[in-house]
């Protein structure tokens, strides 16, 4: 049984921003609501979503933007190194930004599903890289 060290000889946890997701996830809230509001009162001089086909494809950046971060935070703590959980972040990443742009304006599957073999060719790299 391994015994347990005191606080003395513990590893200092590493320092966290409290709270800057939690602001950015606010204040990307109070816009897309001040955003519908303007669009149900006729208040808006230029709507955005009206040349976009499928603008709900939008939610799937938030996923993506949060393996970004968990990429970046990976592989900061890897120092400076590609790891298998930095790739497998940016790659899942990847893909759910090449699906939200063909669902955001309405691309054809059959032209752009080679995009998913190149992501999945540079996953193998990366792969072959952090090995080394």
């Amino acid at each position: 049984m391994m015994s347990e060290l005191p606080p003395s000889e513990r590893p200092a946890a590493a320092p966290r921003r409290k709270g800057t997701s939690t602001l950015v996830f606010a204040v990307v809230l109070i816009l897309i609501g001040v955003y519908l509001l303007f669009d149900n009162l006729g208040l808006l001089y230029f709507d955005f979503f009206y040349y976009l086909e499928n603008w709900w494809a939008l939610f799937l950046l938030i996923p993506a933007v949060a393996m970004l971060r968990s990429a970046w935070v990976a592989y900061q703590e890897s120092g400076h190194q590609f790891t298998r959980m930095a790739s497998r972040q940016l790659l899942g990443a990847l893909a759910l930004m090449v699906i939200t742009v063909i669902l955001l304006f309405d691309l054809d599957w059959g032209d752009y599903w080679p995009l998913f073999l190149i992501i999945a060719g540079v996953g193998v790299l990366i792969g072959k890289v952090a090995e080394e």
